[in-house]
């Protein structure tokens, strides 16, 4: 018994040593699952620019115009553990697409919509498909490799860049000096801190490549 325990340990210790590299197929599905995280970065960012616009052509009020964002909010934060759940049953592709395809419905019925209800409801629809590709892409990157964070800070960059669409979309339209300066000064943030992260995986990469 001890035997079988050491050799599990040795085993483990082994696979913890050896630099993660990944194939050309767990590759495409971190490129495809970054993408759809940076979509639904992107998507809950931009609303805040054009909120009081949507507003107006819909006819709506202030509070109206608050549900607009926090239906999107509520539904994806409460459909997470529950895709998370489903997806151990039905398998992380077929979860992920029916997210994707939540998503895709929410947002056509939002491009359509004539009245601030039927936007609500494509809201709370796209949050749905939102809450989905957000776990889904959290998992299926532990799924490819769950002995490194890699792969996770990969996926929160392409998170991150949705505000920064958002800033340099209102900087486009009102042309405003603060809004230039603050896009200058968090790009810069931006770059430093992904030059750190970068040259903290090169580190551990040389490290681990030294320990074999």
């Amino acid at each position: 018994m001890s035997s079988q325990s050491s050799n599990a340990a040795d085993d483990a210790d082994r696979c913890s040593s050896v630099p993660w590299l990944p194939s050309m197929h767990d590759f495409l599905i971190m490129i495809i699952v970054s993408v759809l995280a940076f979509m639904i970065a992107l998507d809950a960012a931009v609303i805040v620019i054009s909120l009081t616009v949507i507003i107006a052509d819909l006819d709506g009020n202030v509070t109206q115009g608050l549900w607009v964002r926090t239906s999107y909010l509520l539904t994806s934060a409460s459909t997470m553990q529950f895709v998370a759940a489903l997806s151990d049953i039905f398998g992380r592709a077929g979860s992920l697409i029916t997210s994707l395809e939540l998503f895709t419905i929410g947002t056509i019925l939002c491009c359509v919509s004539t009245s601030i209800a039927i936007l609500l409801v494509g809201r709370c629809i796209q949050g749905l498909g939102d809450g989905g590709i957000l776990i889904l892409g959290i998992i299926v990157y532990t799924d490819i490799d769950f002995r490194s964070d890699t792969d996770q800070g990969i996926l929160a960059s392409f998170k991150g860049h949705g505000p920064w669409e958002q800033l340099w979309a209102r900087h486009r339209r009102c042309n405003c000096t603060t809004d230039h300066i603050s896009l200058g000064l968090l790009l810069d943030v931006s770059i430093l801190l992904h030059r750190l992260r970068y040259g903290s995986i090169r580190a551990e990469a040389k490290a681990d490549s030294q320990n074999i």
